[in-house]
């Protein structure tokens, strides 16, 4: 899989995905739970300040949890299926703030792994 991260000066962010092995089936019927590998549209990221509260409400209103809250970083973000089988994430932070802490820990991953292979040298 090859992944590509993009954002506006505003904060929006865009993430976009290229599945590669396997090639993904356009008959395959999506179900996030299983895989993701389906070619199209994965899903669509929402920030919000709670995000337990709107999880509920796309429930209440005919959506379906695909798993726990779970942590990202110091946040939290969870996956809402709505009616039609689309993925929502719901997260309380930014695109931006995000990709910082992301990049900051492949940074650190990355300074392990030099680390490690110079000591085993």
């Amino acid at each position: 899989m090859r992944v590509a991260f993009m954002s506006t000066g505003q904060g929006t962010g865009l993430e976009l995905f290229e599945f590669e092995d396997p090639k993904p089936a356009p008959e395959q019927k999506y179900n996030f739970a299983r895989d993701f590998n389906r070619g199209g549209f994965f899903h669509l990221g929402v920030t919000t300040p709670n995000v337990d509260d709107l999880c509920e409400k796309l429930v209440k209103y005919g959506g379906k949890r695909v798993g726990p809250t779970m942590p990202a970083f110091q946040y939290k973000t969870c996956c809402v299926e709505d009616p039609w089988g689309n993925i929502l994430e719901i997260m309380d932070f930014t695109f931006d703030q995000y990709m910082a802490e992301f990049s900051a820990a492949q940074f650190d991953l990355t300074k392990q792994a030099e680390a490690s292979s110079s000591e085993g040298a």
